[in-house]
């Protein structure tokens, strides 16, 4: 009987330590949700929906930002590695142009591969409209130039999505709280008028 009644004072405990854990985060989500509101300046409901479409708006067009500089990143990477190629084996297709008919062959077999890497790099920065004489340091610079402006618009959508996860948080406890307020979530309308 001594263990049982000790079994259940331990279940009984673990219960009142869940249930305090339970209420203590909740304490926290609320606090949370208030400093969110105030941090927003949001007063009313609809403050808080119209923030809500404001948020959800930038953040698309930041992922649209993001995959723009990620394109362009990738072009000015192409351009980089051609030009590098185009200058490094510039060389050794100059002495392949002048050798006798007879040596060439040699020569080829021998730098085979730098050939058609020559030849590819060329052709692409044809095809691209680049010039064989630019400067692969500016490339280069344009290339961390595009990756620092991809981290910036990269940490705007971390910061913008913890944001926009506040303030849906905030109108679900606020609904959770008053439940003649219902305003649906933004996203969702937005999924629905997109199927």
């Amino acid at each position: 009987i001594f263990l049982e009644s000790l079994k259940h004072s331990e279940n009984d405990s673990q219960i009142h330590r869940m249930y305090k854990k339970s209420k203590l985060t909740a304490t926290k989500q609320m606090a949370q949700v208030l400093l969110t509101l105030r941090s927003e300046n949001i007063t009313q409901v609809e403050d808080l929906q119209q923030n809500i479409q404001k948020v959800s708006q930038k953040l698309r067009e930041e992922k649209q930002q993001l995959k723009d500089l990620t394109i362009k990143n990738q072009e000015y990477k192409v351009v980089a590695r051609c030009l590098k190629t185009f200058q490094d084996y510039l060389p050794i297709k100059q002495e392949y142009e002048k050798k006798m008919f007879f040596l060439r062959e040699k020569y080829y077999a021998r730098y085979q591969g730098e050939l058609r890497s020559f030849d590819y790099a060329a052709q692409k920065l044809e095809q691209m409209g680049i010039s064989s004489d630019a400067d692969l340091d500016k490339v280069l610079e344009m290339v961390k130039t595009q990756d620092q402006k991809a981290a910036e618009v990269s940490a705007n959508i971390k910061q913008d999505t913890k944001c926009l996860k506040e303030m849906k948080t905030a109108l679900q406890i606020i609904q959770t709280l008053s439940p003649e307020v219902t305003y649906p979530l933004p996203e969702k309308k937005h999924k629905e008028e997109s199927r």
